[in-house]
């Protein structure tokens, strides 16, 4: 099965970094920073379920989801510092989901709505697009984007990914996007 070509030998590193920014493996210590990302209406509007914010516990399992992927994998999401101040502004990285019943590598990101248009998403997404092809050798990568996410939608694009379908991704219609190495 092609799930098993996903597990990654020695894996992405703990820490990437851009010239404007650093990104962590993400850990148990960073869940104040992700709660107060993930409990803005506004980016709960294009990352929840619900597209409300989801109760504590929900967040913390998503967490602890989150820091088993990167065992499970090698690989998983970071979160985003700014180099020139250390501010956590968001997360990004890449996450192994089963999208139409085939295993597929998303390049996932959320950013605190303070940081939005500042090309912080776009230069994030390229470096973890960089960690997929050049450290983990993936043969491709896709993006799922709900359709109403303008500015998702504007990073996936500027970082090469074409779209290819739209598919229903936990109960919510997205537009699917690949990236080929």
């Amino acid at each position: 099965m092609r799930e098993a070509a996903l597990k990654i030998e020695n894996g992405a590193p703990r820490v990437m970094s851009t010239a404007r920014l650093y990104g962590i493996r993400m850990s148990s210590l960073d869940f104040p920073d992700m709660w107060e990302l993930n409990d803005d209406p506004s980016v709960a509007a294009s990352i929840s379920p619900t597209g409300v914010p989801l109760p504590e516990a929900d967040q913390q399992r998503a967490l602890e989801r989150h820091i088993a992927h990167w065992e499970q994998h090698g690989f998983g999401l970071y979160v985003l510092h700014r180099v020139k101040d250390g501010a956590v502004i968001g997360y990004c990285g890449l996450i192994s989901r089963l999208i139409d019943g085939e295993p597929e590598t998303d390049v996932a990101y959320a950013l605190k709505p303070a940081y939005w248009g500042h090309g912080y998403g776009t230069e994030a997404a390229r470096k973890v697009v960089d960690v997929a092809f050049r450290s983990l050798h993936l043969p491709n990568v896709v993006c799922l984007v709900q359709p109403a996410n303008k500015a998702s939608r504007h990073v996936a694009d500027k970082c090469g990914f074409q779209f290819e379908k739209h598919v229903d991704h936990a109960g919510l219609p997205h537009l699917f996007y690949r990236l080929h190495a």
